[in-house]
Formats: structure tokens, C-alpha cells, sequence
């Protein structure tokens, strides 16, 4: 959930986060608790996701180790690259 209260994903941005993990549509439906039809119906486009199914799909991948950008979505970085340092 974003600062504003306002949850949101993408297809495009659920695509590319299911992609980096290697879950197929049926892994990203059990862990948020969905079903695979509605993850299929989300990535095309033929429907949006309501605030409960949106912030669960975000919850399972940034679990998953994603991280979403303003488009699309990345790994975190789990070892940060720390200036100054050798």
C-alpha cells in the first residue's frame, strides 16, 4: 500500500514480478489467496483488481523478494551496495 492508503498492480507490473520469481499464474494465486483465473484476467487486461485482491497479490510477491517500480517490478537488493566502501 502506497503513502496515499491506495493500492495498486498492473499487469504489466504482475507479469514482470511472476517472471523474476518463476511462479507460474497458479503459485502467485496460492500464496494471495486467489485463483488462477483471476491472476490470467488481471495479467490481460480483461479485468482490474478490487484493493483486497491487488494488496494481496503485491503482499505474496514483495514476500517472493520483489520490489515494485513506478512500471514494471525488480528483485530487492538483498546486499546493498554500501558507498565508500571497499
Amino acid at each position: 500500500m502506497n503513502e496515499e492508503g491506495v493500492t495498486s498492480i498492473s499487469a504489466e507490473q504482475l507479469i514482470a514480478a511472476r517472471s523474476l520469481l518463476s511462479w507460474a499464474q497458479q503459485d502467485l494465486a496460492n500464496r494471495a489467496g486467489v485463483s488462477q483465473a483471476t491472476v490470467a484476467q488481471l495479467e490481460t487486461g480483461a479485468r482490474y483488481p478490487t484493493i483486497r485482491v491487488a494488496s494481496a497479490l503485491r503482499k505474496a510477491l514483495e514476500l517472493g523478494g520483489v520490489e515494485f517500480t513506478p512500471r514494471s517490478a525488480r528483485m530487492r537488493n538483498e546486499d546493498p551496495e554500501i558507498p565508500g566502501g571497499t
